[in-house]
């Protein structure tokens, strides 16, 4: 069974274990996470969102983190103004068992990155898995390289 814990507009704090209780409120909070679930057969929180004014929003880290039952993150998305957002790196992060999975850099909703590739899939061997985008156009390595060099030689 879960419980939810909710901060609204409307009406401040909630605390429910039916996710119809707040449905159509608006989700707001800019001192901590607007939506947070708690696994309660494990006692251990499971899931928490930053929202501001109905979008998913948060300046200083994740705004959305789901937890495995031992309070290790599983997943870690940055969004600004309800955009998978964040510049300096990752947008997305996956984890499995404490140990970083995939990192995917996105801009705006969009998988772009101009100083490295925008996904890396880390494998149990040690490799890595990765793929080069920009403005959500996957390129091969040349493409992107030859990208990189045309955007340099258009600033000098």
């Amino acid at each position: 069974m879960n419980k939810y814990v909710v901060y609204t507009k409307e009406l401040g704090k909630i605390s429910t274990n039916n996710v119809e209780d707040f449905i159509f409120l608006t989700l707001h909070r800019t001192d901590g996470p607007a939506f947070i679930e708690y696994n309660t057969d494990y006692g251990t929180k499971s899931f928490e969102e930053w929202w501001v004014d109905r979008k998913k929003h948060r300046t200083d880290g994740p705004a959305v983190v789901s937890y495995d039952t031992n309070n290790q993150p599983l997943l870690q998305v940055y969004y600004k103004d309800d955009k998978v957002h964040r510049i300096g790196g990752p947008a997305r992060i996956y984890h499995d068992n404490g140990r970083i999975t995939t990192e995917e850099w996105l801009v705006d909703d969009n998988l772009h990155r101009l100083d490295g590739p925008a996904i890396i899939n880390y494998k149990d061997d040690g490799s890595k898995e990765i793929s080069f985008y920009i403005h959500n156009r996957l390129m091969s390595y040349t493409e992107f390289e030859n990208a990189i060099l045309q955007k340099k030689m258009n600033i000098l």
